[in-house]
């Protein structure tokens, strides 16, 4: 992964990995390809500044990172114990819509799979929490589809995810309300 000219391709060939063979690492027998998953997964956000690569790239590693979020036995892999703070660091400064939904269903997945330790849940919660709330307007005619609905849902589903985000929900939506009301 520290090789940047093959970091597209890597992304690109795990991604085709996941899409056409992923359903192998639920086998009994797959301990190791769920070691290497959890090596690959945990490599990408550790060494891949996934922000400087293309659009289609960046959702190739929000959706393996959602993939892995599907996988209970990545949970124990030592090599995701830091998964969620990585992919919160990963996504930061994310803009572009589509790969924004992605972040979202990624984020909310990794809060429910890998166990909620106080400072993932800060983490995860903080990474969603700078696009509250959602001023998104998608241009007329937009090919693409995505809704300002949609990207509130997404958010939503991030910062409601733990009942333990309910008190920063709350300070988070207090405050902008505060904030309005002195506007």
């Amino acid at each position: 992964m520290k090789d940047e000219p093959c970091i597209r391709e890597v992304l690109r060939g795990a991604h085709a990995l996941i899409t056409n063979f992923g359903y192998l690492i639920s086998k009994p027998d797959a301990e190791s390809c769920i070691q290497a998953a959890g090596s690959l997964i945990s490599s990408m956000l550790k060494e891949v500044s996934v922000q400087a690569l293309a659009l289609t790239d960046r959702r190739h590693a929000y959706e393996l990172v959602r993939w892995a979020a599907s996988l209970p036995a990545l949970a124990a892999e030592p090599a995701c114990a830091s998964i969620v703070r990585d992919f919160a660091h990963c996504m930061e400064g994310e803009r572009d819509p589509r790969n924004l939904l992605a972040c979202f269903a990624a984020m909310s997945a990794l809060l429910v799979s890998f166990p909620a330790r106080q400072e993932d849940l800060q983490a995860g919660f903080a990474s969603a929490a700078c696009y509250f709330p959602i001023s998104f307007k998608p241009p007329p005619n937009d090919p693409v589809g995505i809704s300002s609905t949609m990207l509130r849902d997404g958010l939503t589903a991030v910062l409601t995810v733990h009942p333990r985000l309910a008190p920063a929900a709350l300070d988070l939506a207090l405050g902008k309300l505060a904030a309005a009301a002195a506007a």
